[in-house]
């Protein structure tokens, strides 16, 4: 799969299943294209790279726009928070735990072995079902949060606010 820098007509709305596109939302609309396509993660370009880290620390769409650059493999720029260096280490973090838990057979997010639950997240159309079955894993299921990030292809911190939304909505 291609992957297609932010430009001008990339971030031009499309319609989409409900007759807007997520980019519609985005705190970079507007913005120049050239704040998040920095020369250089070090040196000056990392002034360029926390700047556009503002933007998206402010933005309401950033999870859509990390999942975007996560699912493409986006190589370039600032995508929802954070840079293709940061994107690549998250990617082999989630790997690495995801092949852990197949060797420790705690989990098999394809389908079988002993965490069916697990399997469920290929299923999960929103993110309250996604939460829902991220707590199920870990309360009821005694599924590690590593495992489960991995199952889920997000991080930690992610797993950690489903978690605590779910626990909160539980409480209320």
């Amino acid at each position: 799969m291609t992957s297609q820098p932010i430009t001008q007509s990339t971030l031009q709305p499309r319609a989409g299943r409900h007759g807007q596109d997520w980019r519609d939302a985005a705190a970079c609309r507007g913005a120049d294209p050239e704040l998040f396509y920095p020369a250089s993660e070090v040196g000056p370009g990392r002034r360029q790279v926390e700047q556009a880290k503002q933007v998206c620390g402010r933005c309401l769409v950033r999870e859509q726009c990390l999942e975007i650059a996560l699912n493409r493999g986006e190589p370039f720029g600032v995508w929802g928070g954070t840079t293709a260096s940061e994107r690549r280490a998250r990617t082999r973090r989630g790997a690495r735990a995801h092949h852990a838990a197949r060797r420790a057979g705690s989990a098999d997010p394809g389908g079988g072995g002993d965490a069916p639950v697990l399997a469920e997240w290929r299923r999960a159309a929103t993110i309250a079902d996604k939460r829902r079955l991220a707590r199920r894993a870990i309360d009821r299921h005694g599924h590690p949060r590593t495992v489960v990030a991995a199952a889920f292809g997000v991080c930690l911190r992610t797993v950690d606010r489903w978690i605590a939304a779910e626990r909160a909505q539980s409480e209320s």
